[in-house]
């Protein structure tokens, strides 16, 4: 509840939305508002898993 406060939902909202809705609400949030270092993906190699 705490997230999807922070993250712009009101109270009110939640009587009219699911679980679910509510969690999809929180990851089309952050997918939306993340940095740009964080949007930069890399696809692990051998390597890295070897030195994980």
């Amino acid at each position: 509840m705490t997230g999807a406060i922070t993250r712009g939902l009101t109270l009110r909202d939640f009587d009219g939305m699911a679980i679910g809705q509510i969690v999809d609400y929180c990851k089309t949030y952050n997918e939306l508002n993340k940095s740009p270092e964080e949007k930069e993906t890399k696809i692990a190699s051998q390597k890295d898993f070897d030195r994980f």
